[in-house]
């Protein structure tokens, strides 16, 4: 089962993010898929990219992993996701990634998503596993209780969390930046430590990272679901829980 599992993972990201993450040509250089649970998962760096900095254009590596972790919790979970595919000469424009934020908030509100998170990594030196991005609470309206939930839930999985306020997330271009701006959506910026996301090296590690995110999109659901659609969350919990509990009692054995 975890060879195929972990054969599944490689071809995925591949797919996704083509040979040596270079990227795969598509039209609009993202791929979009649609859910039940109105939650939007967005992995935007997952292939190698170009940023413009201070009118200087600066060559970064990609966020290995980010794509097929997004494209394995939205199929988990049922929500929508959104995956960089291809790094296009138009990102570079006055607004990074504009197509590609233009389709997040289209999806936003074809979808009537209640919560945005964008997946990034980090390097393998970062104490926590996971530090979270939501502009100081501000990107989650205050709700202390959902960050307290947010730090037990990813522990029970054996994972460390941070909140910063120097995170990345508080950038005008960053996506959980400007969705919260666009559309009012809770949003939130996770930045990944790389031990955690390499299936090849540590599979488990893997895994687990991917039952604690599709956790943590109902969790997200039950904090920011108050408006009036057709998602049962009781089905999408239920569906949540038989998946880890089977991922993890097949999968790890």
């Amino acid at each position: 089962m975890e060879k195929e599992y972990l054969k599944r993972i490689i071809e995925e990201e591949k797919t996704l993010t083509g040979l040596d993450h270079n990227g795969i040509d598509t039209e609009k250089g993202h791929e979009v898929k649609k859910g039940t649970a109105p939650v939007l998962i967005s992995a935007m760096v997952g292939v190698k990219h170009e940023r413009k900095i201070d009118g200087e254009i600066q060559k970064n590596s990609a966020h290995i992993y980010t794509a097929s972790l997004a494209e394995e919790v939205s199929r988990k979970a049922r929500t929508s996701s959104i995956i960089k595919t291809k790094h296009l000469p138009s990102d570079l424009g006055k607004v990074t990634n504009e197509d590609y934020k233009s389709d997040v908030i289209k999806l936003i509100q074809e979808e009537n998503i209640c919560f945005f998170m964008d997946l990034r990594g980090s390097i393998k030196n970062q104490k926590s596993g996971i530090i979270i991005g939501d502009g100081e609470a501000e990107y989650i309206y205050g709700n202390t209780e959902f960050r307290e939930k947010t730090k037990e839930l990813f522990e029970s999985f054996g994972i460390s969390v941070k909140f910063s306020p120097s995170c990345q997330a508080k950038r005008k271009s960053a996506p959980a930046n400007y969705v919260f701006r666009n559309t009012g959506v809770p949003s939130v910026q996770l930045l990944i430590n790389k031990n955690l996301r390499e299936p090849k090296k540590d599979l488990h590690s893997f895994l687990m990272l991917s039952d604690a995110l599709t956790a943590y999109s109902l969790l997200a659901l039950k904090y920011f679901n108050n408006k009036n659609l057709e998602t049962d969350v009781e089905v999408v919990e239920s569906y949540i829980d038989k998946q880890i509990k089977n991922e993890i009692d097949n999968k790890l054995m």
